[in-house]
């Protein structure tokens, strides 16, 4: 790991920073995927969602769409199932199924 940095270092031209912008220059607020993602909903309408957010919608649509929990789980990295499932906002017809098969007799 040291050796990687310190090749960034001299790539870097002994900057203060570690790493820089394609343009050489240090990162600024402006330059942050959370601002970016700010201003791109500004732009387009979008209020009180959260990058995050993104995350969640995910989880549900990618339970709801392949029923392959242990799947979306390997997907967004989580360590367990638990974790998962707190992403997981089904809707109620997955609700409603799942009551039937376990009612089927």
């Amino acid at each position: 790991m040291k050796s990687v940095l310190l090749k960034q270092k001299l790539k870097s031209g002994f900057s203060d920073y570690v790493f820089l912008t394609p343009k050489g220059t240090a990162y600024r607020k402006e330059d942050s995927l959370k601002h970016s993602f700010k201003r791109a909903c500004e732009r387009a309408g979008i209020k009180n969602l959260r990058f995050h957010d993104l995350r969640h919608t995910f989880g549900t649509r990618g339970i709801e769409l392949t029923g392959k929990l242990v799947a979306v789980n390997k997907i967004l990295g989580h360590s367990s199932i638990q974790t998962t499932m707190g992403y997981v906002h089904t809707d109620d017809s997955l609700r409603d199924t799942a009551e039937k098969v376990g009612n089927f007799e």
